[in-house]
């Protein structure tokens, strides 16, 4: 005795067949959005973190600056340490010598892995309050509904420390 199958089980099991590559389908593509996005989230996160870079690297160079200041009080209090951001110090006195330094710093930091590209500082003294202003340029920080163009913007970083 041999046992046929219905007529019917043979069609049902075609459609079948063609259902799954459908679904195979839908979860390639399912798949491949997941990974794009998951690519576009790490683009973002590298881009942060060199921007977190910069300005970690823009806050040390004020504290190393304004730790000069405060171990050379009575000259920062005197002005011997204002400088603008077009000016370069010159050496030949404790405070010019510091100066020249930071300046030479905040100049070949760019170097650096992140670094601060064209970077630039100012400083004024003003009733014992010591302003510095540090500056660079930062492709990083382009507004995150504008992922489209390269601008480049200016980043600044300003401290006000008593002296």
């Amino acid at each position: 005795m041999t046992m046929t199958a219905p007529k019917h089980f043979y069609r049902r099991r075609a459609r079948q067949l063609g259902f799954s590559m459908i679904e195979v389908m839908v979860a390639v593509v399912i798949l491949s959005t997941a990974l794009l996005a998951l690519t576009l989230l790490q683009v973002i996160s590298l881009r942060g973190s060199g921007s977190a870079y910069s300005r970690s690297e823009a806050v040390v160079l004020s504290y190393d600056i304004a730790d000069r200041m405060r171990a050379n009080r009575p000259a920062a209090i005197a002005g011997s340490y204002d400088v603008t951001m077009a000016q370069a110090g010159t050496a030949g006195t404790r405070a010019g010598d510091d100066i020249v330094l930071w300046k030479n710093t905040l100049a070949a930091s760019a170097t650096n892995r992140a670094g601060l590209p064209a970077g630039n500082g100012s400083i004024t003294v003003a009733s014992g309050v010591a302003t510095i202003t540090i500056e660079w340029l930062d492709n990083s920080m382009k507004a995150a509904e504008d992922q489209t163009t390269s601008t480049t913007t200016n980043a600044q970083f300003v401290l006000r420390t008593t002296l």
